[in-house]
């Protein structure tokens, strides 16, 4: 039994980010600036919010949790996942995370106290491990990953 789960960026309110370039010209139209400005502004927010949109499409959060433990990776951002053993777990609880209010935002977030791997949805797993590093996940299937981890778990405890 394994579990494994792509996330992307492009289906989170962080999407909503890139057409914000697209005020610009708007705003500089209103405030009486020439129509050449303008367009060289629509043009150049444009480009940026494609380049914006494929950058949210190209970078997504893979999670797998298999008999060696967890394992995590933020495809186009981290080199190399990061994997935390089942014997260097100490605790994992399911969490509801606010992006915003206690993230600041998504993808790969840190802070003191812990790091943070916010993606899709509001559900996750706040991981601490026996060295009291802490990571928060976002999670849009948390049933059937608990259920892989309980699967896991009574094999190691046997």
């Amino acid at each position: 039994m394994e579990f494994t789960e792509k996330q992307s960026l492009v289906r989170t309110k962080a999407s909503l980010l890139v057409v914000l370039p697209l005020l610009a010209p708007g705003i500089l139209y209103i405030s009486g600036l020439s129509q050449n400005a303008v367009l060289t502004s629509l043009i150049v927010s444009v480009i940026i919010c494609v380049v914006s949109w494929f950058f949210l499409k190209t970078i997504q959060l893979i999670l797998h949790v298999n008999e060696s433990g967890i394992s995590f990776q933020i495809k186009g951002l981290q080199r190399k996942e990061e994997v935390v053993l089942w014997e260097d777990i100490k605790q994992i609880e399911k969490t509801s995370i606010k992006p915003l209010s206690q993230f600041g935002g998504w993808g790969l977030r840190f802070s003191r106290s812990r790091t943070g791997y916010i993606f899709e949805g509001e559900d996750g797993v706040e991981l601490t491990t026996v060295r009291n590093n802490i990571f928060v996940i976002t999670i849009r299937d948390t049933e059937s990953f608990f259920t892989t981890i309980s699967f896991f778990q009574a094999r190691l405890n046997k």
